[in-house]
């Protein structure tokens, strides 16, 4: 009897332990961001498969598993599958992080998705935004991509400034990790100078700038660089047939300090040796690079110190011979920036960031003629130098109340005008404008309130900037109000003053493409613009038409001070020797006034095969300056009346994709003459009229005629691969399928006629671009 008593207890404890369950719970997240992700699939897999779906923080649970060895199956759409085996035997819990598959674009984040999150005038770019724009050569170009939103216009082909609700080129202000970057493109405009793989995040302001933002009347664009890696190494790039690039993300110690390394080479002097310049000898020598670096060092446990840097470099060059000299001509373009930050969780309501940068920009060039025996040159050079310090500290109050607050100190190096004159390689006349030196001090405040139904920006930014003995104070509030009407509709509004104490002089008459910054000082007052915007957004869920997000916005802006070469004037007087010339800014330059109004619609398909967007800007932009047109008002040159974007991407499979984007501009507004003559001397021994002068031109209107219209067709199709190494994507595209000539600049022939001159006509390119994950 007790050995029967014995025996059932024994096998009543063995089948409790077969019969006990466990606990089995997890969290997934991104292997890059290590944002958590909602919506995975996750598959215990044995006799019988158990499943789940992680919830919006990234979680997972399965209450009741058996002790067995089990298939971990997690799996989401953009992602590699993660498979392994699990030995359960207590209870567990998993952390489980997903590497992205699409290769390019994860380094960009989708921001703001929630209606209640939309800001006033503000463009942001997502993944689904960036893969509908076919590439060039292999290069996303975030600069395109912003041109084919609502209140962004481009400059003519192959120029590099865009145009922001009327703002002239040099009224944008680019951010790179709070660095200010001076130069905005390679290769004349047609791409931009920011590599979309190291890019995290991306924000345009149009208007209601944050309080912490100002320097520029019309925009901000504020790019955020990714930190690499802490967990595994990770290489990707891209080769295509313009340029290639290269990035290497390498964690030196696990979860602690990593380095990201990423370089861009353009071959496009490959391409050019195939063909003359227009009045070239031979092809022109045209090659760009920029490197990225960034390493990054976790203190403690939340303490994050940066160091990062950035450089490029363009160079063009190009000669021209005829039959009495030969004539060389070079110019080079740098752009630097090293910065570092050290951001600091004081406590979880307290966040402070530290930031020290230091920017430059050099432009240099040089201009040889030869004749028989005799050598001229000329060497142009001007740059600008800043030093800034800058501290911000996030205070969240309350729950629905939240302040920012900061200051920064800055110190610029202006070297305007530095020209030297050779003759026979000896140095006979110099000439230019003295070197200035400049300080800056901003302080600045924002509110942040966020209620039921409405949320508030209330912030104020004073500035004072000295220069040559002279100071100006830069008082500027900002306000922006949303107000939610519905879950899917929101009022917003705006009002915002911002000052801009830095000058760029750019050239739009005869003479070499130079700008050339200055300073605020007695001669010219800092540049100041008022802006007010209204607008609304609403969102619409249709099962058949998937999800839509309604767009639109008026705006008014006032500016004041804006500077412009008088006429007669051009960069021919900084860039060419003369020993008559003037060097007296203030009989070069003149000073004026602007006003641009309008109105702003975009629609985006946010769901379904087919994606995209249509946007559609309604907009006048028109100047005054004393000294030009008799002091009227005349059309600015970006007073592009009508502009119009559609963009569309269709997935055609799990891996093949089509898309294309179609970009429509009213023409640039331009000075063109109305009449030509030439005043002839009369011989009075021979009875007639001989020695005609030089034509004179009689000029209308300032920027009385039109450009003929931008319009262009790029599309692509692009097939997703995937290999033991990692992943990729082929990508074939056309930019300007159509080969529309639009207009670069305009010229008059010999026989007085009005001819146009064309640079990027169709052009097809290839590329791969592919990123290994270690294992």
């Amino acid at each position: 009897m007790k050995n029967t008593v014995i025996l059932f207890c024994f096998l009543f404890f063995n089948f409790q332990i077969q019969a006990q369950k466990y606990s089995i719970s997890g969290v997934v997240t991104d292997a890059e961001t290590g944002k958590p992700l909602e919506g995975s699939s996750i598959e215990l897999r044995v006799k019988k498969a158990l499943t789940a779906i992680t919830n919006k923080d990234g979680e997972f649970h399965f209450p009741k598993a058996n002790k067995d060895i089990y298939l971990l199956d997690i799996r989401n759409v953009g992602y590699l599958v993660s498979q392994q085996k699990v030995n359960i035997s207590s209870d567990t819990t998993f952390s489980i992080a997903l590497t992205p598959f699409v290769t390019e674009l994860a380094t960009v984040t989708v921001t703001g998705e929630s209606i209640k999150d939309a800001k006033p005038s503000v463009n942001t770019l997502s993944k689904t935004q960036i893969l509908a724009i076919p590439t060039v050569g292999s290069e996303r170009d975030i600069l395109r991509m912003m041109v084919l939103m609502p209140g962004v216009k481009s400059d003519n082909e192959g120029s590099a400034g865009i145009y922001v609700r009327g703002g002239g080129a040099d009224q944008n202000l680019f951010l790179i990790n709070g660095a200010t970057l001076y130069k905005s493109s390679h290769l004349f405009g047609f791409l931009s100078p920011f590599n979309s793989d190291v890019i995290e995040k991306v924000e345009l302001y149009k208007g209601a700038f944050p309080a912490q933002f100002g320097g520029r009347l019309s925009s901000v664009l504020d790019i955020k660089l990714k930190t690499a890696s802490m967990t595994k190494y990770q290489v990707s790039g891209s080769v295509g047939i313009i340029t290639s690039r290269a990035l290497v993300e390498l964690p030196l110690i696990k979860n602690r300090l990593s380095v990201m390394l990423a370089a861009r080479r353009s071959y496009f002097n490959i391409f050019t040796q195939l063909f003359n310049g227009s009045g070239t000898s031979e092809a022109p020598n045209y090659y760009f690079y920029d490197f990225n670096g960034n390493m990054s060092l976790k203190v403690g446990k939340k303490s994050l110190w940066q160091v990062y840097s950035y450089q490029d470099k363009d160079y063009l060059k190009a000669n021209g011979d005829d039959d009495l000299e030969k004539n060389q001509y070079q110019q080079k373009w740098y752009s630097s920036i090293i910065g570092t930050s050290f951001y600091v969780p004081v406590s979880s309501k307290v966040n402070n960031l530290t930031e020290i940068t230091s920017s430059r920009y050099l432009m240099q060039l040089n201009v040889e003629r030869s004749r028989k025996d005799e050598a001229y040159s000329n060497i142009f050079k001007t740059s600008l130098r800043d030093l800034t310090f800058k501290n911000t500290t996030e205070i969240e109050l309350t729950e629905n109340v939240s302040i920012r607050l900061g200051l920064s100190q800055s110190r610029y190096e202006f070297r305007p005008s530095e020209l030297s004159y050779f003759a026979n390689e000896k140095i006979v006349a110099q000439s230019g404008i003295d070197s200035t030196y400049a300080n800056e001090s901003n302080c600045w405040i924002d509110n942040e309130f966020k209620f039921e139904h409405w949320r508030a920006n209330v912030g104020f930014r004073y500035g004072y900037y000295s220069s040559q003995n002279k100071s100006f104070v830069m008082p500027q509030p900002r306000l922006s109000i949303s107000y939610f009407l519905t879950e899917s509709t929101t009022l917003k509004a705006s009002l915002t003053r911002i000052y801009q104490p830095l000058h760029l002089l750019s050239n739009t008459g005869l003479g070499f493409p130079v700008d050339i910054w200055l300073p605020s000082n007695s001669a010219m007052n800092p540049e100041f613009s008022d802006q007010i915007t209204l607008g609304g957004q609403k969102q619409l869920e249709t099962m058949r038409k998937g999800r839509w997000l309604l767009n639109a916005e008026v705006y008014y802006k006032r500016m004041n001070n804006i500077i412009s070469y008088q006429d007669g004037h051009a960069s021919n007087d900084f860039t060419e020797y003369n020993q008559n010339k003037i060097n007296d800014l203030s009989k070069i330059i003149t000073t004026g006034q602007g006003l641009s109004y309008g109105l702003e619609l975009m629609a985006e398909k946010k769901t379904g095969k087919i994606k995209g967007w249509i946007s559609y800007t309604l907009s006048k932009t028109t100047n005054q300056f004393n000294e030009l047109n008799n002091g009227l008002w005349f059309s600015a040159r970006q007073d592009q009346r009508h502009q119009l974007g559609l963009v569309g991407t269709y997935n055609l499979s799990k891996r093949w994709t089509f898309n294309g984007s179609w970009t429509f501009l009213t023409g640039q507004a331009i000075t063109l003459p109305q009449a030509v003559y030439s005043f002839p001397s009369f011989d009075f021994v021979n009875n007639k009229f001989e020695n005609y002068s030089n034509l004179i031109y009689v000029n209308g209107g300032r920027n009385s005629y039109r450009m003929k219209p931008y319009h262009r067709l790029d599309v692509g199709i692009q097939r997703q691969t995937t290999h033991k190494w990692g992943a990729g994507i082929f990508e074939i595209s056309i930019f300007n399928i159509y080969n529309r000539r639009n207009p670069y600049f305009y010229y008059l022939s010999s026989g007085q006629l009005v001819y146009s001159v064309s640079l990027f006509g169709i052009i097809p390119s290839i590329s791969y671009t592919f990123r290994i994950y270690s294992k």
